[in-house]
């Protein structure tokens, strides 16, 4: 979202890339070889954003190890801060520099369990931090996501492929089946799993021993969506759907046998077709 943010406003911004193993002068900067022996010092992403008064972005944050993330209590305080292994030197930020940290967790505790390798942080960094949860796009946004993903294909390949499918949608007119299905009904199908997904999954909020450990984000949504679309084919010459076959390639395959059971039932209760589809 952040960059996002940036990109429309036209504002340059600094990045870094949290992980286990992270080292200061990935953000701050380092010494590097350089010509006749020499060691020139190179900024740092953050250490330029804060000369240049501009944004610096550190993504997956809460993949460092605490003890070495305490090295940003001065940049968090939002003064002059020393830069590491610089002989002391300080940075004063000009006017425009910020900070955005982003997190699978809330730098405490992983509520779902799901991201095995985040680290819990220092009270010190979080008393230092405004937090953002950032949750799904409103179903709108994602309808107009997927109408740009299917943009490509026309109405004829659509109306094809959900004859062949044998998809079977409820709509506010009533069930339809095959082509009679339009190109926004689908759509709104597709939206229809999504919900029914994240509703029974941990990144969705679901506390239940049976909660899913895998959910559908927006990107698998776009992903899945598109290459259903584009196995148009697949009911005509292998008898499988295609719903079910792009699932497995983006998501399904990719979970614990009990959630992989759950994801396809969620998408045969919507769109009313198995994996297998029946001549």
């Amino acid at each position: 979202m952040f960059e996002q943010w940036c990109a429309r406003l036209g504002i340059p911004l600094f990045m870094a890339k949290g992980h286990r193993r992270f080292e200061p002068m990935e953000a701050f900067g380092q010494f590097v070889g350089g010509e006749n022996g020499t060691t020139p010092w190179v900024d740092g992403p953050l250490t330029l954003a804060a000369r240049y008064g501009l944004p610096c972005i550190i993504n997956e944050y809460d993949r460092i190890s605490a003890d070495r993330a305490i090295v940003f209590n001065d940049v968090f305080e939002g003064r002059s801060f020393p830069i590491p292994g610089k002989s002391g030197e300080v940075v004063s930020p000009q006017p425009g520099f910020r900070v955005v940290i982003t997190a699978n967790t809330n730098l405490v505790e992983d509520l779902t369990g799901n991201y095995g390798t985040a680290n819990t942080h220092d009270v010190s960094i979080l008393e230092r931090i405004v937090a953002l949860y950032i949750g799904y796009p409103s179903d709108q946004t994602e309808i107009t996501l997927l109408e740009k993903e299917l943009e490509e294909f026309s109405d004829d390949l659509l109306a094809y492929w959900f004859d062949q499918e044998g998809i079977k949608l409820s709509t506010p007119q009533g069930m339809k089946a095959g082509s009679a299905i339009s190109r926004s009904e689908f759509i709104e199908g597709c939206i229809q799993v999504s919900r029914k997904i994240r509703a029974q999954s941990k990144d969705g909020g679901n506390t239940s021993d049976s909660a899913l450990e895998r959910t559908m984000s927006t990107r698998i949504l776009r992903k899945w969506a598109r290459n259903s679309v584009a196995q148009a084919g697949a009911p005509e010459k292998l008898g499988l759907s295609a719903l079910h076959l792009s699932l497995k390639k983006y998501l399904s395959s990719l979970a614990t046998e009990s959630t992989r059971i759950a994801l396809h039932q969620a998408v045969e209760t919507v769109f009313g077709v198995g994996e297998v589809v029946k001549p």
